[in-house]
C-alpha cells in the first residue's frame, strides 16, 4: 500500500475546506456552472448514522473489501481503492474531531433537483468504492 495517496488525499480534502470556510459565509452560494454551486455547509447528520445497523453495514462491507483483496489478483488496483476510501474516511474524521461537525460545500443539482453537499473526502470515497468493486 502506498500512504502517499492518503495523505494526498487529506491534504487536498483539508486544504479546500480551509479555503471554502475562509472564503464562504454559512449558506452562501457560489454558481460554477448551471449544475454545481459551491456552498458552505456544516453537516452534523451524519454522527446520527453512527448506529448499530450501519455499523453491521460497514463491517459487512469491509469484509466484502477483504474477501476482494485476498482472492483477487489486481493486488495494485484494490490497493488504490483502499489507499482512496481511508484517505477520504480519516479526512472526515478529522472534521468530525475537529470541528463536531464535516465541512461540505459542493452542491451538485440536475433539472431542479439538487442532491447531497459533499467535499472531497466524500469524492475519494465513492472513488475508492467503486475501483476496489470493479477490480
Amino acid at each position: 500500500m502506498n500512504i502517499k495517496l492518503i495523505f494526498i488525499i487529506i491534504i487536498v480534502d483539508f486544504s479546500t475546506k480551509l479555503f471554502v470556510t475562509n472564503w464562504l459565509n454559512d449558506g452562501s452560494i457560489i454558481i460554477i456552472n448551471k449544475n454545481l454551486n459551491l456552498t458552505l455547509l456544516h453537516n452534523y447528520v451524519s454522527s446520527e448514522l453512527i448506529s448499530s445497523s450501519y455499523w453491521f453495514l460497514l463491517i459487512n462491507f469491509w469484509i466484502c473489501i477483504l474477501g476482494i483483496f485476498l482472492f483477487n489478483n489486481n493486488y495494485i488496483k484494490i490497493c488504490i481503492g483502499l489507499e482512496l476510501i481511508i484517505g477520504g474516511t480519516l479526512g472526515n474524521l478529522i472534521d468530525r474531531l475537529g470541528h463536531g461537525f464535516i465541512i461540505d460545500f459542493l452542491s451538485f443539482h440536475w433539472l431542479d433537483k439538487y442532491y447531497l453537499v459533499f467535499n472531497i473526502a466524500d469524492i475519494a470515497i465513492i472513488m475508492g468504492c467503486f475501483i476496489s468493486l470493479i477490480v
